[in-house]
């Protein structure tokens, strides 16, 4: 008699391997895809390419992304920027200290106005007016008096002055009037001028002697002295040219006066 029984199916023989072998062969199985997809996968040169950096161990396996970035095609990078040289400075020169000459106050001996000699001032030659200004005095006058009252007969002698001007104050005089601001003692000039400008000036003090020449005009006017008083008897020699003018000054004159002819030069 034959046994009805079924028989139960075969196992398959085990293949010895665990579950976790068939674990790896599936992410490498995954993770060969991934590759070969992104090799067939056109790519536009913008996308940022990301590499896979896979460690595996026995027990665990770590999935490490490293960016790296590709530039856009077409893309020019900036012009390098070159820094601007630094300057080189000049060295420092240290100058000597400015030399400078300071001339002492000049103190007026009285102002304008009338004086009494030998109560607001004593008798004497004085000064007033700047070198070289021709246009110092707006309306300069002066006068020596014999007296207070007034009178047309006291003055002694008299003057309109238009630049430097001298006056010689004698101690006889009573009086002084004028308006020409301060007046001072003389002032020898050193080294003398070897030009005569404008007004009067004395020999030997102010300028040298000798023969000079101005280049005149229609109101020219010139006076050799023997003083400083202002009166006629100290004209030695006087001239009114119309053209150039030529005058030999002696060392033995006082002073020189002249208006209206220009500078005076050494011939």
């Amino acid at each position: 008699m034959v046994d009805q029984t079924p028989t139960p199916p075969a196992v398959p023989p085990s293949t010895g391997k665990s579950i976790w072998t068939r674990w790896w062969m599936i992410v490498i199985y995954v993770i060969v895809g991934l590759g070969f997809l992104g090799a067939i996968l056109p790519g536009d040169g913008s996308t940022e390419a990301i590499g896979t950096t896979t460690t595996t161990d026995a027990d665990t396996s770590t999935t490490v992304e490293s960016a790296s970035t590709t530039a856009s095609p077409g893309t020019t990078a900036g012009p390098t920027t070159t820094s601007a040289p630094t300057p080189t400075l000049a060295p420092t020169t240290t100058l000597p200290p400015a030399t400078t000459t300071t001339l002492p106050a000049r103190v007026p001996v009285f102002g304008s106005g009338i004086q009494e000699v030998g109560v607001d001032m004593p008798g004497g030659v004085y000064e007033t007016g700047i070198l070289g200004d021709d246009d110092f005095f707006d309306s300069c006058y002066w006068e020596r008096l014999s007296g207070f009252s007034g009178e047309f007969d006291e003055i002694l002698a008299n003057s309109n002055p238009t630049v430097h001007a001298m006056v010689e104050i004698e101690n006889s005089d009573v009086g002084f009037d004028s308006d020409c601001g301060d007046w001072y003692n003389v002032e020898p000039i050193d080294p003398l001028l070897t030009a005569i400008p404008a007004g009067k000036w004395a020999v030997g003090v102010h300028f040298e002697a000798g023969r000079y020449e101005a280049p005149g005009g229609d109101s020219c006017y010139w006076e050799r002295l023997s003083g400083f008083n202002g009166g006629f008897d100290n004209i030695i020699a006087n001239d009114l040219p119309t053209g150039s003018a030529i005058v030999e000054i002696s060392g033995s004159d006082a002073a020189f006066n002249s208006n209206g002819c220009g500078e005076w030069t050494r011939r």
